[in-house]
C-alpha cells in the first residue's frame, strides 16, 4: 500500500482474506514474465503454502489438464511432479 505508506512515512501492507471455502487457483500465467526456472520455483512455493494453510488448490499449466482442486500429500506430489 504505497500511497498510505508515503503519507505516514512508514511501510504499510495491505492483506486480503479469501473466503473460507474458496479453492486456490495456481496459474502458470499468473507468474508473469519470469524465467522458466523462477516460475517453477514460485509455483512450487505456492503449492507448499496452500498445503501448509490446508487449502484446496488447482494447478494450471500450459499444455496439461488442470490438476485438482484437492489437497494432501498425494495431490502435492502430483503438482510438484508436473512442475
Amino acid at each position: 500500500a504505497w500511497k498510505p505508506s508515503a503519507r505516514r512515512d512508514t511501510l504499510l501492507v495491505r492483506e486480503y482474506e479469501q473466503p473460507a471455502g474458496a479453492d486456490v487457483v495456481l496459474d502458470w500465467q499468473a507468474t508473469g514474465p519470469l524465467q522458466r526456472e523462477l516460475r517453477i520455483a514460485r509455483m512450487a512455493r505456492w503449492v507448499d503454502e496452500a498445503e501448509r494453510d490446508g487449502r484446496r488448490y488447482r494447478l494450471l499449466l500450459p499444455g496439461h489438464a488442470p490438476i485438482g482442486p484437492d489437497r494432501g500429500p498425494l495431490h502435492r506430489h502430483a503438482c510438484l511432479r508436473a512442475l
